[in-house]
This record gives structure tokens, C-alpha cells and sequence, in this order.
């Protein structure tokens, strides 16, 4: 038949991605409902998935990837205690412990399943520091955050949205780029986000389908030469605070909401992303993604967006995660510099 099926899986979504041919499309369906209903479960193919899982984690993201594993750990963090504590793929310990009875038992809870709700993220205690100390690194990545109630549908989230934009629109510069790239040149970027955004190193525009119903705002600072680092992160956080002291200017808010007018079209722009993104409206509770986003920005005011940011985004208390050499100076550094009381892992 020509085709082929994927799947993606995150922690409150799984799909699964399929195109044929329409002459096909009966045939195609009643197999992929006999795979999905009844899988083999077989031995073989559980120790496969398990050795691909372990490498992913063990080879890929501890030892070659510290900007994912920076993101990865942030998350980890953050939500300490919740469903989202861990990367989705799971962990070291639980892969070598889960049987075949495991995935089997697991498999007909979800069948029956309605859903269950989530506890809140714990709060942050100040400034949490994570240094994972990398001696063969060239440079040392970071990424910082905090929980947010913001989601799509939430008021705040087109507001917040404008800022995260203006602050560092994912590939497409920002505040934070254009003051620590372009002007300084101290790394190759600097981005924010409202919402969970794994794999970025590879790729210029979200995946569908990986709504959750807890967020956070994040910043991710690209590999910085180490002694570099304490200026780039004082850098970043200042540019942060301006934002929430000042707020934007009324030309960088038409600004900034024309190109997010323009940029939303992209995201849909196959009718396999339209179809994720449907799904995730459906998530949410919002209407069609582009115009949910198009209208939201109509209404929008510069005073909202500043009013936002401010409320929504602390220096106060968030978590930071850096992957590099030498952190026993960054540690010496944001112990002499914090205000405030730091957990330093």
C-alpha cells in the first residue's frame, strides 16, 4: 500500500501518524485497529525497544547531548514529586525493572481508562541550582525556568505568548538573542518558551501533540565558553527583569504581534500538522488553532502583555540546570552573587 505509521509519545498524549492512499484507506484502517487492539506483547520485541530506550538515554542524552539533557533535568526538577518528573521515555531504573506483565497489565488499565487529574507542581523553593559537571564539554548549556498556570485557553495566554516572542521567538531572534548573539557574540542563541518544546536543537517549529496541562516558562541558553557563562546568565536574567520593570514598547508590541499573525500560518501548513493541532485544540478546549491565535492578538493591548509578564514570569523562584566543565567556579560564582538563599545540587 505505500505507506507507513509513527507514532509520538509524550506524557499526557500518544498519537499515532499514518498516510495511504484513499483507495486504500479501509484496508489500512482495519489494520492498524488489529494491531492496536491486539498486540503481541512479545519478549523479543520488549528487549529491542528496551536497548533502543537505554541508549537514548544512557548514550545520547547523558553523554552527547547537554542541551537536551539541561532541558530534560529542568523538567525533571521543576516537577520533583509529579507525573511529569521524568522524561517521558522513561528512566534507567525503570527500563531494566518492566516485564512483559508490566507493559500488559499497563496496556488494559489504559483501555478503560477516563483520565485521572494531576496534582499541582510543587513550589520552588528561591533559586534551585543543578550543575552537572561535564569536564570533556566545550562549553557549558543552560536552561532556567518556573512553573506556569498559563495554557492555551488561559486569559494570560496570548499576552504571554507576545512576551515569550519579543523575549526569544524559538530560531527567529528576540531580546535575549540579539543582546547576548548578535551584540556580544557570546553563544550561537538564546530562546524563551510558554511551553514545553523538547528537540529544539534539531528542528525550527514545534511538534504537535504535546499539550500538557502544566507548563512552564523556560529559557534556554545554547553552549556558552566557560568563562563566559556568569555574564551571559546575568545577561539573560537582566534582560528578563527589564521586561517586567519597563514592560515593551507600543512599536516592538505591533511588532511582535504581526509576526506571530504570520508565523502561526506555518505551523499548520501540512494536513498532518492541522490535524495535530486540532487534536490539541480539542485538548485545551479552544477552537481552531489559527484562529484562536489571530483573534486572541486582535484583542490584545500592550498594557495586557505587560501586565502579564509581570505576573507571570519570577526571578524570585525558579530552577536553573547547567551542563559543562568546570562548575565548581559557577557554583563559587552564584553562590558569591545570589540575593537569596540557593538549593544547590
Amino acid at each position: 500500500m505505500a505507506t507507513g505509521f509513527e507514532f509520538q509519545v509524550d506524557q499526557q498524549q500518544t498519537v499515532f501518524i499514518g498516510v495511504v492512499h484513499r483507495d486504500h484507506a479501509t484496508r489500512y484502517e482495519s489494520l492498524i485497529r488489529e494491531m492496536l487492539d491486539s498486540p503481541a506483547f512479545l519478549e523479543e520485541d520488549l528487549e529491542r525497544v528496551r536497548d533502543e530506550l537505554l541508549n537514548a538515554l544512557q548514550v545520547e542524552l547523558r553523554g552527547s547531548n547537554d542541551e537536551e539533557l539541561a532541558k530534560e533535568m529542568l523538567q525533571a526538577t521543576v516537577f520533583e514529586g509529579h507525573p511529569y518528573g521524568h522524561p517521558c521515555i522513561g528512566t534507567v531504573k525503570g527500563l531494566k525493572a518492566i516485564t512483559i506483565a508490566d507493559v500488559t497489565v499497563f496496556y488494559e488499565r489504559l483501555k478503560h481508562s477516563a483520565g485521572t487529574s494531576l496534582p499541582a507542581p510543587r513550589t520552588l523553593a528561591g533559586i534551585e541550582v543543578v550543575l552537572i559537571d561535564k569536564p570533556a564539554a566545550r562549553g557549558t548549556a543552560i536552561s532556567f525556568g518556573h512553573p506556569i498556570e498559563v495554557t492555551r485557553g488561559h486569559k494570560d495566554y496570548h499576552a504571554l505568548l507576545v512576551a515569550q516572542c519579543w523575549l526569544g521567538q524559538h530560531r527567529n531572534g528576540g531580546r535575549l538573542f540579539d543582546s547576548i548573539r548578535e551584540v556580544r557574540g557570546l553563544n550561537y542563541g538564546a530562546y524563551a518558551y510558554i511551553e514545553y518544546f523538547p528537540r529544539g536543537m534539531f528542528q525550527f517549529e514545534p511538534d504537535p501533540n504535546l499539550a500538557r496541562r502544566h507548563q512552564l516558562f523556560e529559557v534556554w541558553l545554547r553552549p556558552i565558553d566557560p568563562p563566559k557563562v556568569c555574564f551571559a546568565l546575568k545577561l539573560a536574567l537582566h534582560e528578563i527583569a527589564t521586561l517586567q520593570r519597563e514592560g515593551m514598547t507600543l512599536e516592538d508590541f505591533e511588532s511582535v504581534r504581526n509576526f506571530l499573525s504570520k508565523y502561526v500560518k506555518l505551523l499548520v501548513r501540512t494536513d498532518s500538522l492541522k490535524q495535530g493541532y486540532a487534536i490539541d485544540s480539542e485538548f485545551y478546549g479552544i477552537g481552531e488553532y489559527t484562529s484562536f491565535i489571530e483573534e486572541g492578538l486582535q484583542r490584545l493591548t500592550l498594557e495586557d502583555v505587560n501586565r502579564a509578564a509581570r505576573q507571570h514570569i519570577d526571578l524570585n523562584r525558579f530552577c536553573l540546570v547547567a551542563v559543562g566543565p568546570e562548575m565548581k567556579y559557577l557554583a563559587a560564582s552564584s553562590t558569591q552573587t545570589s540575593q537569596q538563599q540557593s538549593n544547590t545540587k
